[in-house]
């Protein structure tokens, strides 16, 4: 028979005191008969971890159920009985159970008492208590629970006894962890090791035990999620050490995989581990520039590899074992640039750890643009020369590629230097990236060197938690915004405002570039068209690039217009500081240069940086 363990918040209780939880009536006994009042000690108020793992206190209740038995024995062995529940407490705590002794003791005697259950066999006065097979699951832990009690029977007094029963037993919720996530719900775990017992005799006579038989206990059915497999075991209380447990999932095993290497047990206490000597997690971080450390608690893990990607310069990231534990270290980053490292480690399976480390400020820097095409439409430096045409057909690219992809090895011959630095610019309400969707936000950077002495405001934002960073140029293109004057090169004295390059087809971008007839088009001035062009920024090893995509999946929607998409940037040169078509500067009239703008950029864009002491970045080649 068995009783129910219920897992409940808090400390370790063991058991509820008769006070609300007291039957309120107990049955008068019969003549002959005995009457046994039962609960559990609440002597043990810890719960025991070996390690924190995170999840809420949580302990033990005993709850009685209608099925169980207890064996009742004298202590001159002389007389025995079996009773039954005869009465239970609202919430199970307490019971009464009902049955005789056979022959009915005529003095004053000890009796001791155990509770039967499934895992028990009864000898005369001994039972033999044997859990050398479990399911693993919380829900069955009763099953293999020891409660043993004594009491002293006086046949002249009322055969109504009281007995508090003592656990015999601890227990323990083990979480390993597999190599492979095992596509099973379910798995067979077998435990090994030192002082691991699996049987025990009780002597009824005595209230005492035997010493108990060691021996391995396997669960048949223990949880499993992914790769972590969760099980609980009742355990014989001691100390045990180098526990094993071999995993069988589906069609494969997983052999020598350590549950703890060390642990006292103590009769009903709750132990929590999660330890595994074979194997160790991935693990990707993004962190900031401080000193950084990841600590694995295991025992006996010895690294017999180690390799990292890249090769050269990732001394800032190492991996050490002590005997108990794995630490991932990172150093303090101050060189000036994000770096990136994949750390590979193991003793027979590889963990791996990537670790990219950044903050704003590594952002700042020379920076090298490429684009799948730039050119310069400048017109006249004589303000009077312009006219009012307002858009015209582009010319295909005169690379071999056509697919607006900024190719790895091939130089568009479109570079130029961007400096970044940190800067608090506007704050306004806009569209940002592909998903359009308006947010107010400060633009923090200012990129140098789009055209000529221009400031470029832009947005640069690090998520740790998602693992990822954008950068977003922003464009105000109301017929409020405030142009920009140049105060060097050949066209000092204008005014210049940066404007999304925009493009309307009815067919696909590539289709429509590769035919000619990709209609290239001014944004709309006017409204409230402010938006951030948001391109993402990865790190590999030493080399941070930011890419704006342009083709046909992931193309930025003009926020006021589902006709137009934004393809890239453009510069536009006015002769007055007001943004409107009649002081745009352009070729002369009837001419046949394509002179709608100071400067484009087409297609993806792409900037780059490479930490100093690298192999630099050459301008458009090997992008």
């Amino acid at each position: 028979m068995v009783r129910k363990l219920i897992f409940g918040a808090a400390v370790l209780v063991l058991t509820a005191a008769c006070s609300s939880d007291e039957v309120s009536q107990w049955v008068n006994p019969a003549p002959g008969t005995l009457t046994v009042k039962a609960q559990v000690n609440d002597e043990l108020q810890s719960r025991v971890s070996f390690t924190e793992q995170g999840e809420a206190q949580k302990g033990l209740k005993v709850s009685w159920q209608t099925q169980d038995v207890i064996k009742v024995f004298t202590a001159d062995g002389t007389a025995t009985g079996s009773l039954q529940v005869s009465a239970l407490s609202d919430d199970g705590h307490t019971a009464s159970f009902t049955g005789s002794l056979e022959p009915t003791p005529t003095a004053e005697t000890p009796i001791h008492a155990c509770v039967s259950n499934t895992a028990a066999t009864t000898t005369g006065s001994q039972v033999t208590f044997n859990w050398s097979s479990q399911t693993g699951k919380v829900e069955s832990l009763g099953n293999y629970d020891i409660l043993t009690a004594s009491a002293q029977y006086n046949p002249t007094a009322a055969t109504s006894v009281a007995m508090t029963f003592h656990h015999a037993m601890a227990f323990l919720k083990a979480t390993i962890k597999l190599p492979a996530a095992a596509g099973t719900s379910t798995a067979k775990v077998t435990l090994s090791g030192d002082g691991l017992c699996n049987a025990v005799n009780w002597q009824g006579t005595s209230n005492t035990f035997d010493t108990p038989e060691e021996g391995s206990i396997t669960l048949t059915d223990a949880k499993v999620d992914g790769n972590l497999v969760t099980c609980y075991v009742a355990l014989y209380p001691g100390t045990i050490s180098n526990v094993m447990a071999t995993v069988e999932v589906s069609d494969r095993a997983y052999a020598n995989l350590t549950v703890t290497d060390e642990a006292t047990l103590t009769a009903g206490k709750l132990y929590t581990v999660g330890r595994n000597a074979t194997t160790l997690e991935d693990l990707s971080v993004w962190i900031s520039d401080a000193a950084w450390s990841h600590t694995y608690d295991v025992a006996d893990y010895k690294i017999t590899q180690i390799t990292k990607e890249p090769a050269e310069g990732s001394d800032w990231l190492t991996v050490t074992s002590d005997g108990s534990k794995v630490v991932v270290s990172a150093t303090a980053n101050t060189t000036g640039a994000p770096r990136q490292c994949t750390l590979f480690f193991g003793n027979g399976y590889s963990t791996m750890v990537d670790v990219t480390q950044m903050e704003m400020k590594d952002l700042v820097g020379d920076w090298n643009l490429t684009t799948f095409k730039r050119f310069d439409a400048t017109g006249s430096a004589a303000l009077q020369r312009h006219d009012n045409k307002f858009g015209y057909v582009a010319s295909t690219a005169s690379s071999s590629v056509y697919d607006m992809t900024v190719h790895e090895g091939v130089d568009y011959g479109n570079n130029a230097e961007i400096y970044v630095e940190q800067a608090t610019g506007t704050t306004a309400t806009a569209y940002e990236g592909l998903t359009q969707k308006k947010q107010t936000a400060t633009n923090n950077l200012r990129l140098n060197g789009i055209y000529e002495n221009m400031r470029t405001e832009a947005l640069a934002k690090i998520d740790y938690t998602e693992m990822a960073a954008t950068m977003s140029i922003f464009f105000d293109v109301r017929s409020t915004t405030t142009l920009q004057r140049l105060y060097t090169g050949p066209f000092a004295g204008q005014y210049v405002a940066l404007m999304p390059e925009l493009y309307q087809s009815s067919t696909d971008v590539i289709s429509s570039w590769n035919s000619g007839s990709f209609k290239l088009h001014f944004a709309t001035i006017g409204g409230d068209q402010m938006f951030w062009y948001t391109g993402k920024i990865a790190v590999v090893g030493h080399t941070t690039t930011v890419r704006w995509e342009a083709h046909s999946g992931a193309l930025q929607t003009l926020s006021t217009s589902t006709a137009y998409k934004v393809v890239g940037l453009q510069v536009d040169r006015y002769f007055a500081n007001v943004p409107n078509a009649t002081n745009l500067i352009r070729q002369a009239d009837n001419t046949t240069a394509n002179a709608a703008y100071a400067r484009v950029y087409q297609g993806d864009i792409v900037m780059r940086r490479t930490a100093n002491g690298y192999q630099e970045i050459i301008g458009g080649g090997n992008n």
